[in-house]
């Protein structure tokens, strides 16, 4: 796995949305979907806002896998459970975005 470069997450960072587009089973990409994004530490996370049931976190986290486009940066990445030590500060963003606290909303975009 390869690291964001300081200029992709501080581009990345700097958004309060970004487009997610999960992977498919034969590979293929599903259309893109509008969400929030937050940076804790040196990861991205993304969150559901209406929780672990909302169709495209779902899809993205079937396959583990997919695309993110933000702030001219666009890059493969999986889609992994945040670890429970970063889920608080993810759930706990101080955004207004509205999204569930519920741990099970955030997931982790790696770079790939």
């Amino acid at each position: 796995m390869t690291a964001w470069s300081p200029d992709e997450f501080e581009r990345i960072g700097r958004a309060t949305e970004l487009r997610v587009a999960s992977r498919r089973s034969d590979g293929s990409l599903r259309p893109y979907v509008t969400i929030w994004v937050v940076g804790v530490g040196d990861e991205i996370y993304v969150r559901s806002a209406h929780g672990p049931t909302n169709g495209w976190y779902r899809r993205a986290k079937a396959p583990g896998a997919g695309r993110i486009r933000a702030e001219g940066v666009e890059r493969d990445v999986s889609f992994e459970e945040p670890a429970r030590a970063v889920a608080g500060a993810v759930a706990g963003c101080g955004c207004r975005c509205g999204a569930s606290s519920d741990r099970r909303s955030a997931g982790t975009a790696r770079h790939r």
